[in-house]
């Protein structure tokens, strides 16, 4: 086999449909911090990460997460790694409360937003340096949040310079729950936006018309308080509410619409002139 065959080989072998799952351990009660990883083509040395809701599980209502994942990745000419988790949480109770809000006090009983970023900033400094798992160091971190994981992600990129796309789905830098498990200790707007305004990479937010949850205004503020990005845009959807919720399988209202607009987000370079 000469050289260029060998090449061929790394970087065109088609991807495995193995989905590897590791474990880390929380500050919260010492609990596993769940994080799910599929590989993309041997040769790519970028992962997306899909950051999902406050409380959710890693794939979400009906694997919606999972499904735009395995999408994105075969849908992208990269086709990087994908990677998404569940943060820390006690086992589920024997007897499921009626209601959500008693569900999410019992399995996050003291934890707090501090606590939840930690979770988040292991599994970026896990898959930065696990080259077991990705044969080319990761240079490149595309991030895809949904609310709180949206949030999450946007003060992250401050601390990881790899984070140089950020797509921001029903979120931004402020929440109306701040009195829930997890959004206890949330930071203020001045605090997040101070670890944002100098994020130097591509920045997209998509917010629904029918938004409750994140304030319409603070969704934009992320948006315009940017010194420097390469590109930045924000756009509303009608029809769409903060979960983005539908009866498709991945859980969006303008499924195929919204997910062209993330390959196109994702795969779009500022041309070079000069």
């Amino acid at each position: 086999m000469n050289y260029f065959q060998r090449c061929y080989l790394f970087f065109f072998l088609p991807m495995s449909n193995k989905i590897i799952i590791s474990h880390l351990t929380s500050t919260y009660q010492k609990l596993p911090v769940c994080v799910y990883i599929k590989q993309g083509n041997l040769g790519s040395r970028t992962a997306l990460i899909l950051h999902g809701g406050a409380f959710e599980k890693a794939f979400g209502d009906t694997d919606r997460y999972k499904h735009i994942l395995l999408w994105l990745q075969k849908n992208m000419k990269e086709r990087p790694h994908i990677v998404w988790y569940q943060t820390a949480r006690k086992p589920d109770p024997k007897i499921i409360p009626a209601l959500r809000l008693n569900y999410w006090q019992e399995i996050f009983q003291g934890k707090v937003f501090g606590q939840e970023l930690d979770d988040v900033e292991k599994v970026y400094k896990f898959i930065l340096t696990k080259r077991t798992l990705f044969p080319k160091k990761i240079n490149k971190i595309y991030s895809l949040g949904f609310s709180l994981g949206g949030t999450l992600a946007i003060i992250l990129s401050s601390k990881f310079p790899q984070v140089v796309k950020l797509c921001a789905i029903g979120s931004a830098i402020s929440t109306k729950r701040k009195n829930l498990p997890v959004l206890r200790g949330y930071p203020s707007k001045k605090w997040i936006l101070s670890k944002f305004e100098n994020f130097s990479g591509y920045f997209k937010v998509l917010q629904g018309y029918a938004e409750e949850i994140v304030p319409i205004n603070d969704a934009l503020l992320a948006y315009s308080s940017l010194k420097n990005p390469k590109f930045a845009t924000y756009s509303r959807i009608q029809g769409v509410n903060h979960m983005f919720s539908g009866k498709n399988i991945f859980g969006l209202v303008h499924a195929k619409k919204i997910l062209k607009e993330l390959i196109d987000f994702y795969e779009f370079e500022i041309p070079l002139y000069g």
